[in-house]
């Protein structure tokens, strides 16, 4: 076995398989073939090769990764079926997956971008295509992820994870989209009394996402011995892969652990609560529609959160605006990193710290200047004892 001239002057390569089947390849020259020879020799020996007849194609590998993705949320997996099918399928669906490589993938990466996308949906693309590449790998049929290897396109500071919709994310923010407690205040100072007036204060008083506040029950909320919030679940409308006819409410619970969250309520929030309680339509939800089922994101923008806006003079922002505006003020105000992911929920302090960076770095405090004095105050007191310096002496 190895190379040999073939009389079409071509160079004519073989190997063994693991089953000891005699497999052949023509190069142009010898050298090519001969280091083709000694590379399938080798990926035999490390237990890598696969049989062309055996190796699916990119397609083939994703309708089987996402077949095994039937429990995801709907948003989630609407999402990666849009990935799939509007971008890799069409680009790379048709080639086997051990001839799909890293500059493959960056010229997808260039092409999506030339088409507009943003750099965190192309992001978005590659990591779906990666974890088609990572089942191939259990599967034994590639040994690389050349997804996993392309180089991203740069996004700003942004929150990495968030809930089904674009409207939950927690993305790259401009001053324009936060309110200040100003003008929050004077937002819900201009809601309609009642419903629309106790959501929009629950959720610039809470921080909690909007499939969050639509999900919330009552017996989330406890008003004593201690005033709180429990986060338990989320509602998203997301149509289920092969369903038809009109979108269903359905209730998830929080995407990550730190989701699940206690919120503690101001004693503004306990007392607008408890009045709404008396005229809330009966049911479990803190704010249904008018016959007790979930409301609509779109109901509250249209109805609730845009007139408010509008009637108080206020520039239009989202529901999720006011998520930001909590955290950027509690930030303002000093307090912990921690302590505001804590309560918004994110999975880790480095997504608060990225998503509101500006703010951090245009926050001012008089840290400064306590530092000698938290440094040296015990040191310098001893030492202007020693030395007699001390007043009265």
């Amino acid at each position: 076995m190895g190379a040999w001239k073939l009389p079409t002057g071509k160079y004519l390569a073989d190997f063994r398989d693991r089953e000891g089947r005699r497999r052949y390849k023509s190069f142009a020259t010898k050298h090519e073939a001969s280091a083709w020879s000694n590379e399938m020799k080798r990926s035999v020996g490390r237990g890598e090769f696969v049989a062309p007849e055996k190796m699916l194609s990119f397609e083939q590998m994703s309708e089987q990764w996402f077949t095994s993705k039937v429990d995801r949320r709907p948003g989630t997996t609407s999402h990666w079926r849009t990935h799939l099918d509007r971008h890799l399928v069409p680009s790379l669906g048709k080639l086997p997956l051990n001839q799909i490589d890293v500059a493959m993938i960056e010229r997808l990466r260039d092409a999506l971008r030339a088409k507009g996308l943003a750099p965190r949906t192309v992001c978005a693309v590659l990591m779906t295509c990666g974890a088609v590449f990572k089942l191939a790998i259990r599967r034994g049929l590639v040994a690389v992820n050349p997804a996993a290897l392309a180089e991203r396109p740069f996004v700003g500071s942004r929150e990495l994870t968030g809930s089904d919709t674009d409207d939950d994310r927690d993305d790259g923010l401009r001053p324009d989209q936060i309110l200040s407690p100003q003008e929050v205040g004077r937002m819900i100072e201009h809601a309609t009394a009642g419903l629309y007036r106790t959501l929009l204060m629950m959720a610039a008083f809470t921080g909690m996402r909007s499939g969050e506040l639509l999900a919330l029950q009552w017996n989330d909320v406890e008003f004593e011995p201690e005033a709180r919030v429990f986060v338990r679940r989320s509602l998203s409308r997301a149509r289920v892969s092969g369903e038809t006819g009109p979108l269903k409410p359905r209730f998830y619970p929080p995407k990550t652990r730190s989701g699940a969250r206690t919120i503690p309520q101001l004693p503004e929030l306990v007392k607008a609560l408890k009045v709404w309680k008396v005229q809330c339509p009966p049911g479990e939800l803190v704010f249904p529609a008018t016959d007790g089922t979930p409301l609509w994101r779109s109901s509250v923008l249209r109805d609730g959160l845009q007139p408010a806006l509008r009637r108080a003079g206020l520039r239009r922002v989202t529901l999720h605006s006011l998520r930001h505006s909590f955290a950027s003020t509690l930030i303002a105000q000093g307090a912990a990193i921690t302590e505001v992911q804590g309560l918004c929920g994110h999975s880790s302090p480095s997504i608060t710290l990225g998503t509101y960076s500006h703010w951090l770095r245009d926050l001012k405090t008089d840290s400064l200047a306590g530092l000698s004095s938290a440094i040296l105050g015990g040191n310098q007191q001893r030492t202007m004892k020693s030395t007699g310096t001390q007043l009265g002496q």
